[in-house]
């Protein structure tokens, strides 16, 4: 057996054969060209089928063309993109308008919110008288720790405090009068705690406590019977030294103290505070702003509006009202510089 002789020439890689994938459309839009008919004479049979006709093809890419058409003519206009961006627009400012009315509700309800929460607690009905008989006899307390105090108003500030106590001590032996007096027992002499006027501001009073409290009413008696006594050159004013409560009560009240000096009708202020007066045996009193309306009604007097002194509530001290003003406390030693408040951990460790 005879073996085959190897070939000579270098290898190569075969070829595939290349497969010719035809559309619908390829006959339509490329159609074949015609070939040329086949001799008569030869009778050889033919190698391939023979190629259909164009006219064949035509009819098969009508649905695809119509198809195309369909998807061409189903796309949107520039009028359905305005359309459809219209739309969007009015969708979206309908919610941004939603939106704004939720968020100004919102704000609507937190400014109510917050004023409520900056207004004073209200007490119930059943504590308000309660809370103001407390108020009051605290406030007596006050007057009553200062009941040996007495106020002196108009001694200038050019007398300086280490003269003050002497200048006090002649002034209330002028007052007084009396031969028998010769010494006025003052336990402190001071005055109000304030800034230091400007000048030609009026000065600040003079508070100063009389040991003996019979001393103290036997010269307020006196002082009553005078608005003002001139003792070296000085207009001076004596009062009673009374708690910011009750002066700031009867600063509330003046209008109806006018209306009784205009009708020429006694009152008198008592402790714990009130104003009384007394008409045909019977007594008619203020304690309270409420009593006011009952009270000018029982004297015929015309009404007038009167403050809330005790508006203030659990919000405002008395004692800090129209008196010195607080300061925040201060160290009594320097802090030693460089040193911490509290060593860190590492400087332990070290």
């Amino acid at each position: 057996m005879v073996r085959g002789k190897k070939s000579t020439g270098p290898a190569s890689t075969p070829r595939r054969a290349t497969i010719t994938v035809s559309g619908p459309l390829d006959d339509f839009l490329h159609p074949s060209q015609p070939r040329a008919a086949p001799a008569a004479c030869s009778f050889s049979p033919p190698k391939m089928a023979a190629a259909r006709p164009p006219m064949d093809e035509i009819p098969n890419s009508v649905p695809a063309i119509e198809r195309l058409e369909r998807m061409v003519a189903a796309l949107p206009t520039r009028s359905d993109l305005t359309a459809m961006m219209e739309d969007f627009r009015t969708s979206l400012q309908t919610e941004l308008r939603e939106v704004r009315t939720e968020v100004a509700d919102l704000t609507t309800r937190t400014d109510a919110l917050e004023r409520r929460a900056n207004l004073p607690p209200r007490l119930p009905a059943s504590l308000e008288d309660d809370f103001s008989e407390v108020r009051r006899r605290l406030d007596d307390l006050d007057n009553r720790s200062r009941r040996h105090n007495v106020c002196i108003r108009g001694l200038p500030e050019t007398v300086s405090n280490y003269d003050l106590g002497t200048c006090i001590h002649s002034v209330f032996l002028h007052i007084l009068g009396d031969p028998a007096i010769n010494d006025i027992p003052l336990d402190r002499c001071h005055r109000a705690l304030r800034p230091v006027p400007p000048a030609g501001a009026p000065p600040r009073d003079v508070i100063c406590r009389i040991t003996s409290y019979a001393l103290k009413d036997r010269l307020m008696t006196v002082a009553r019977t005078r608005r003002e006594w001139e003792v070296e050159n000085y207009q001076l004013e004596l009062f009673h030294d009374l708690s910011p409560f009750t002066l700031a009560a009867q600063r509330a009240l003046r209008p109806v103290t006018q209306l009784l000096r205009q009708r020429q009708v006694p009152y008198r202020w008592g402790f714990p505070f009130l104003l009384q007066v007394r008409l045909d045996g019977t007594a008619t009193t203020i304690r309270r702003q409420q009593d006011v309306p009952v009270f000018l009604l029982r004297l015929a007097l015309p009404s007038v509006s009167v403050s809330n002194w005790e508006a203030g509530g659990l919000t405002e001290s008395p004692a800090n009202v129209g008196g010195r003003p607080r300061h925040p406390p201060h160290r009594l030693w320097p802090r030693r510089a460089g040193r911490s408040r509290s060593p860190s951990p590492d400087a332990q460790d070290d």
